[in-house]
């Protein structure tokens, strides 16, 4: 992935969880990156494709913690390493929590 939609999937999963889905859309992506709309089009063909590649990540995000965790060798081990950002050689950016503990609208 290139770091130009390496940003834009950064910002487009930061509005997403600020805004849910009602309140995401091109526009708004294409200020927190610092373009204009029609620039994120070269890039994806629309929301639905933004919000797909968002989907992809947060899969690739849950696969490293679920191959993590399934390095340890008891229970306990596999709950820590699978649970724990510190052991981890990538960055990962903590999911901003309701006071319902849910996300998107209504939290």
């Amino acid at each position: 992935m290139s770091i130009q939609r390496e940003e834009i999937i950064r910002c487009a999963c930061d509005l997403f969880l600020s805004e849910g889905l009602e309140g995401f859309s091109m526009r708004k992506l294409a200020k927190c990156v610092g373009c204009t709309a029609p620039a994120l089009y070269r890039h994806y063909e629309s929301k639905e494709g933004v919000m797909r590649e968002v989907v992809a990540e947060a899969y690739r995000l849950f696969a490293q913690y679920l191959y993590r965790a399934l390095e340890g060798r008891t229970p306990p081990e596999r709950f820590t390493w699978g649970s724990s950002p510190e052991r981890e050689p990538w960055r990962i950016r903590p999911v901003p929590w309701g006071s319902s503990g849910r996300i998107g609208p209504g939290r």
